[in-house]
C-alpha cells in the first residue's frame, strides 16, 4: 500500500471513530433524560369520601327479576337499614340483567355507590336524571342484600306501648304504664282494650306488627307470662294487653340491662377514576 493511500485511510478513521462514539453517548444521554424512553402510564387512585346519609336521598325499587314480591321485600329490608323507599313497582324483565342495576345521574353518584354497597353485583349506569335520587333495578340473577349484623334489641326509651285492660280491676292499664313509664318506657295510651279482648287464662298478650318483635321481646322481659301475638300493622308500636292472670311487673332487678349501642362508624364510598 502506497504511503498516500495510508494517510487517507488514518485520517478517515481519525473523523469517524469519534463521531460514532459521539453519536453513542448521545443516545445514552437521550435514554438517560427520558427523550427516547418509553411512555409512562399514570395510576389513579380511587378517592375515598364521606358517604351521603341513608335516608338523605329517594330510591325507587323495581323488580325486573320476573318473580313476583322481590320489590316488596326489597323495600322493607332496605327501609330497615335506613333507606328511603319512594316507589316500588314491577318492571319488563328486559329492563336488567344480571344482579342488578342502579341509575343515578351526576349529582346521585355518590348515593348509587353507598346503595350498591348493600347489592353484590350491582352495576352503576349514570342515565342522565337530575337530583339525588337513585332507582334500583332487580335483576334476573339478584341473590339478596349483604348479610348484616343483627341489630342490638331497642332501648326501653325507644319502645311506644300502649297499656290496655280486659279486667275488672279498675286502673289497672294506668298502673302498669306508669310503672312501664317509671322504666323509661314511651307510654301512649291507656285504658280498655278497644278490640274488647277477653283474656281469662291470659297474663297479658302483647300484640306487634312484622317491625314490632324486638321491641316486644324487650317488653316481654318486664311482664313474666307475657305471650306474643303478631298483628297486621306497621311500625313498631306495641299493645300490652292485661289479662286475668296479671300481677306485676318483673322486679327491675330480675330484668336485664338494656344493651349499650356501639358508636357507628362513619360510612364512606369509593369514587373511581
Amino acid at each position: 500500500m502506497s504511503r498516500r493511500r495510508q494517510r487517507v485511510r488514518g485520517i478517515a478513521m481519525f473523523v469517524t471513530l469519534p463521531a460514532a462514539l459521539l453519536g453513542t453517548a448521545t443516545m445514552a444521554g437521550a435514554y438517560g433524560v427520558a427523550v427516547m424512553s418509553r411512555p409512562t402510564t399514570v395510576q389513579c387512585a380511587p378517592q375515598v369520601v364521606a358517604a351521603p346519609g341513608r335516608g338523605s336521598f329517594d330510591v325507587r325499587v323495581f323488580n325486573a327479576s320476573g318473580i313476583n314480591g322481590v320489590a316488596g321485600d326489597m323495600t322493607k329490608q332496605l327501609t330497615k337499614r335506613g333507606f328511603t323507599i319512594k316507589e316500588t313497582s314491577t318492571i319488563s324483565a328486559l329492563a336488567s340483567s344480571g344482579p342488578a342495576t342502579i341509575q343515578h345521574g351526576s349529582a346521585g353518584l355518590d348515593q348509587a355507590l353507598l346503595l350498591a354497597q348493600q347489592v353484590p353485583g350491582s352495576k352503576l349506569r349514570n342515565d342522565g336524571r337530575q337530583g339525588t335520587g337513585v332507582a334500583l333495578i332487580i335483576g334476573d340473577h339478584f341473590s339478596g342484600l349483604v348479610a348484616v349484623p343483627p341489630p342490638i334489641p331497642p332501648r326501653p326509651e325507644k319502645i311506644q306501648v300502649d297499656v290496655y285492660n280486659t279486667t275488672f280491676r279498675s286502673g289497672l292499664a294506668g298502673d302498669a304504664g306508669e310503672q312501664l313509664s317509671q322504666r323509661k318506657f314511651n307510654i301512649g295510651r291507656t285504658g280498655n282494650d278497644p278490640q274488647l279482648s277477653f283474656l281469662p287464662d291470659d297474663v297479658a298478650v302483647i300484640r306487634y306488627g312484622e317491625d314490632g318483635f324486638d321491641a316486644a321481646k324487650v317488653l316481654a322481659q318486664h311482664v313474666p307470662g307475657a305471650r306474643l301475638a303478631k298483628v297486621d300493622r306497621t311500625g313498631a308500636k306495641l299493645d300490652l294487653v292485661l289479662g286475668n292472670h296479671y300481677q306485676a311487673l318483673t322486679p327491675a332487678e330480675q330484668v336485664p340491662p338494656p344493651p349499650v349501642e356501639p358508636p357507628k362508624p362513619k360510612e364512606t364510598v369509593e369514587r373511581p377514576c
